[in-house]
C-alpha cells in the first residue's frame, strides 16, 4: 500500500506565523516546544490544507473564539460541518463552533453557517421542533443583531441581498419579521466591513 505524504502547516497561540510538518506515515506526534502546551493549535494554516481536521469536542470553544483569517474559520467551519454528516460530531458541537465563528462578520463565514443552519432546520430538526429551533438561532445571532442595528442600507450590493435571503431561509420561511431585521443588520454591517 502507498503511503501518501501530507504537508501540514498549523498555527498556534503561541505563534502566529504558520508552521508545516510533513506527514509521512499513518500518524505522528509532534512537539510545539516552549515547553508549554498552547493554548490552541489549528491545523490548517490559511485554511490550504487538502485534508480534514478533527478536534475534541472539548477544543471546540476555545479554538472558535481564536484569531482565525476568513480562510481558517471557513476551513474550520466545513471540517466540523464534514464531521457533523460523518456522526463524529453533534450537531451541537456545530453551532458551538459556528456562534463564535460569525461573529468576525465575514459575509463568506456567514453565508456558510447559514447554509447549514437551513439544512438543519428543513432536514434534521422534527417538524414540531422548528419553532424552538427557529428562536435558538435568532438568539444565536441577536448580540451581532444588536450591535449593528436593523436598517438596510440604499447601497446594499446583490451579494449582501442574497446573504440576507440565504440567512433567513435557515430560520425558514415563518420566521417573524424581527429576525429578517436582525440579519439585514448583520448583513449591512458585513457590508460596512468590507466595502
Amino acid at each position: 500500500m502507498r503511503r501518501w505524504q501530507v504537508p501540514v502547516c498549523y498555527r498556534t497561540s503561541a505563534s502566529s506565523a504558520p508552521r508545516c510538518r510533513l506527514l509521512d506515515d499513518v500518524s505522528a506526534q509532534w512537539s510545539f516546544g516552549g515547553g508549554a502546551c498552547p493554548q490552541w493549535v489549528f491545523a490548517n494554516a490559511d485554511g490550504r490544507g487538502y485534508y480534514r481536521t478533527a478536534y475534541a469536542t472539548d477544543m471546540l470553544a476555545d479554538l472558535a473564539k481564536a484569531p482565525l483569517s476568513e480562510a481558517e474559520r471557513l476551513a474550520f467551519a466545513a471540517d466540523e460541518w464534514a464531521l457533523v454528516r460523518g456522526g463524529v460530531h453533534t450537531v451541537g458541537d456545530y453551532l458551538t463552533v459556528a456562534a463564535e465563528l460569525i461573529r468576525g462578520r465575514s459575509p463568506a463565514v456567514v453565508g456558510e453557517v447559514a447554509k447549514q443552519l437551513r439544512f438543519i432546520r428543513d432536514v434534521v430538526a422534527p417538524d414540531g421542533a422548528r419553532g424552538a429551533f427557529d428562536r435558538t438561532v435568532r438568539r444565536f445571532l441577536a448580540p451581532a443583531a444588536a450591535e449593528l442595528g436593523p436598517a438596510p442600507r440604499p447601497r446594499d450590493t446583490e451579494d449582501q441581498r442574497a446573504l440576507v435571503a440565504s440567512a433567513y431561509r435557515a430560520a425558514g420561511a415563518d420566521a417573524v419579521d424581527g429576525f429578517r431585521k436582525v440579519l439585514l443588520g448583520l448583513v449591512n454591517e458585513i457590508g460596512r466591513a468590507h466595502v
